[in-house]
């Protein structure tokens, strides 16, 4: 892209999230158990009809610090109740997420100061891709999973851009790549990177990010969360709206949640471009 650039690469990290499943099961065997129950209230059951079934589903979520709480908890119980639906119909999917691993750049961060922080240094921070269900995982055995992105080590801040290339080069890695669903509360955000750049570096990136994946022939939609946080300045086009600033509404936003996953997975081929206006549908 034309202006962004990373200052290293080194540090780096895809991992699963079952990583983080599995540390709640040493920390405590009843801990699962007990988030489970925790999750009972944002739980829905409605019915959920998946059009087109054959279509692969990819879902790239949003794992930064502003997620957390009740908005991570209504993300997780959705996307349960969407998986099920999906795997009843027989339709192959991916989940996927992303964040980074420290706050504030870690050691890119470092290593930016120890060589005598040269001027535009790019991306600070290191990126943390979570695969939380492989598009060929079974569902039951992945389910869970989704449990991980409560560890308090899972949210963090966010680079939505390279997230994207990343989940695009996974879907045309299958014959058929199938639709990506982005599911998102707002913007880029990364401390030090901003600091220390231009400081729309990173949402002009996703932007660019967007126009080239859609000129390329990438099926994809947006579903923009308003907790309060960055959705007023999104810099996705918000197609698909979920406005969730009252948290005392669980399973009304849940409901909320799932309907407008489901509007995104249905929605034909998209003309989602940085410059659309409009809040939503």
């Amino acid at each position: 892209m034309s202006n962004y650039k990373v200052f290293t690469k080194e540090y780096d990290r895809v991992m699963h999230v079952s990583e983080y499943k599995e540390d709640f099961h040493k920390q405590d065997p009843e801990m699962l158990n007990r988030l489970k129950v925790m999750l009972d209230p944002f739980m829905t059951n409605i019915d959920i009809e998946i059009s087109d079934p054959e279509e692969p589903r990819t879902f790239l979520l949003d794992c930064s610090g502003s997620m957390r709480g009740k908005t991570i908890a209504t993300l997780i119980a959705g996307m349960v109740e969407t998986g099920n639906a999906l795997h009843k119909a027989g339709t192959p999917f991916e989940i996927l997420g992303h964040t980074t691993a420290k706050w504030k750049g870690g050691r890119p961060y470092q290593e930016w100061m120890n060589v005598g922080r040269p001027e535009k240094p790019g991306r600070l921070n290191e990126l943390l891709l979570y695969v939380i269900k492989e598009r060929d995982e079974p569902w039951p055995e992945a389910r869970e999973n989704l449990l991980g992105l409560l560890h308090d080590k899972a949210l963090k801040e966010n680079i939505d851009g390279e997230a994207i290339e990343w989940a695009s080069e996974r879907m045309r890695a299958h014959e058929q790549p199938g639709k990506l669903v982005i599911v998102s509360d707002g913007k880029p955000m990364d401390d030090a990177t901003i600091a220390y750049n231009n400081i729309d570096l990173l949402k002009n990136h996703l932007r660019e990010v967007i126009e080239h994946q859609k000129s390329i022939g990438l099926d994809f939609d947006v579903v923009a969360i308003n907790n309060g946080y960055g959705f007023p300045d999104s810099a996705y086009p918000e197609y698909h709206s979920v406005d969730m600033r009252d948290t005392g509404k669980q399973h009304e936003n849940t409901v909320s949640m799932i309907t407008q996953i489901q509007a995104a997975m249905s929605n034909p081929k998209s003309d989602l471009s940085a410059d659309s206006a409009g809040m939503g549908m």
